[in-house]
């Protein structure tokens, strides 16, 4: 339902309103993006720069702890990205609502020009690809180096056992959550589209 011709003070308060809350929406989302690609670059280098100290002071045994770090990384830019995804699902229906009552475009970015399309999965799976294969890099040079344990020579020998079960529980933990994270954020980002559409009256879009 559009605006009357003569609108009442607060009715043009009301969409006023809107308006500023879609606007203060779209500069949280910058901030975010903006704080997701600082943990992603700073998490990258930090991991790099461990691993470089360990393998230059033959601690190699330390990368068993890889996969579990790298997957508090990638946890951390779930977190984040899935309050991104459910900003940007309820900035699209402040949108749709401010589209419907004034019967014009006004601010049209998440519900027209992104709306989490094509191009747009294209970069979350190249983003998803490359981490995959970060994790199982990182799971394979674990795991290789628990094993070595289990040597005579090697000086952990006597743990390896106890180095091995807690580098693989380590690795499954890792994964799981990563994998219950990726999963939550795209069913959060729906969940809460369609509540904020209930909310402001208006049907969803497919």
């Amino acid at each position: 339902m559009s605006l009357p011709n003569n609108p009442t003070p607060k009715e043009m308060l009301i969409m006023e309103s809107l308006i500023a809350e879609c606007r203060d929406i779209g500069e949280r989302i910058v901030t975010l993006l903006n704080s997701l690609e600082r943990v992603i670059y700073t998490g990258s280098a930090v991991l790099a720069l461990a691993v470089s100290v360990v393998l230059a002071t033959d601690m190699a045994y330390l990368l068993t702890f890889l996969p579990a770090a790298l997957s508090v990384v990638i946890l951390y830019g779930e977190f984040v990205n899935n309050d991104i995804k459910s900003m940007g699902a309820y900035k699209k229906a402040l949108e749709e609502k401010i589209k419907a009552q004034l019967d014009s475009p006004v601010i049209l970015w998440e519900s027209t020009v992104v709306r989490l399309g094509r191009f747009n999965w294209i970069y979350q799976a190249a983003f998803a690809v490359m981490f995959a294969l970060a994790l199982i890099a990182s799971i394979v040079i674990a795991l290789l180096q628990a094993f070595a344990t289990t040597k005579p020579e090697h000086w952990l020998h006597a743990y390896s056992i106890w180095i091995i079960v807690g580098t693989i529980l380590s690795i499954i933990l890792g994964v799981a959550c990563v994998v219950v994270g990726f999963r939550a954020h795209e069913r959060n980002m729906h969940k809460m589209y369609e509540y904020v559409c209930a909310a402001l009256g208006i049907p969803v879009q497919p």
